[in-house]
């Protein structure tokens, strides 16, 4: 296994933060009859929800991520970013269920990105909270990055924040401190 580096002990106040406020999409499940536009399996207690497998918006806003991952690289090697506010969503696979999750505390080498699993799984088998963990390019469903005070990416997270009820917001009281530039 592949340690960390030092920075990630500096790192521990700012993780339990994203816990608070990283929401990942589980059990992505095709056979639900609630309309795209809404969340389905909502969890404020671990900040989880659940999207459809085929939701048109999340899957635009995952080839967005995609499309432009280059800028989030350039700007991780490049030292712009707060690497204490970086993480990448990664898709995981358990069978026939999909689990998207948050990694951070992000390291490359030889080209490849490393990082910490911020999420405890709910479907997929084999991992826990705080395992390092490779990422497959193929796997980058989003990224967000923070430069002063401002965030970059987080496609799926606006498409996702946008649909919160007010209550909900209010039961996610930290979900609404992101300041997305673009």
């Amino acid at each position: 296994m592949i340690e960390a580096p030092i920075h990630a002990i500096s790192m521990r106040v700012t993780l339990l933060f994203f816990l608070c406020i990283c929401l990942m999409l589980s059990g992505c499940r095709q056979e639900s009859t609630t309309s795209s536009k809404s969340i389905v399996d909502l969890d404020t207690a671990h900040h989880t929800f659940g999207i459809k497998a085929d939701d048109p918006e999340i899957r635009a806003a995952i080839q967005k991520a995609q499309d432009l991952f280059p800028r989030f690289d350039s700007a991780f090697l490049g030292g712009r970013v707060d690497k204490k506010e970086t993480m990448i969503k990664v898709k995981y696979r358990d069978d026939d269920k999909v689990e998207y999750m948050w990694v951070g505390n992000l390291f490359k080498v030889d080209g490849q990105y490393w990082g910490v699993l911020l999420d405890s799984p709910r479907v997929v088998k084999g991992l826990k909270k705080r395992d390092t963990v490779v990422i497959q390019d193929k796997d980058i469903a989003d990224w967000i990055y923070k430069v002063d005070s401002t965030h970059y990416g987080g496609y799926t997270q606006r498409v996702i924040l946008n649909r919160l009820t007010p209550a909900q917001k209010a039961r996610m009281d930290t979900a609404t401190v992101w300041k997305f530039a673009d």
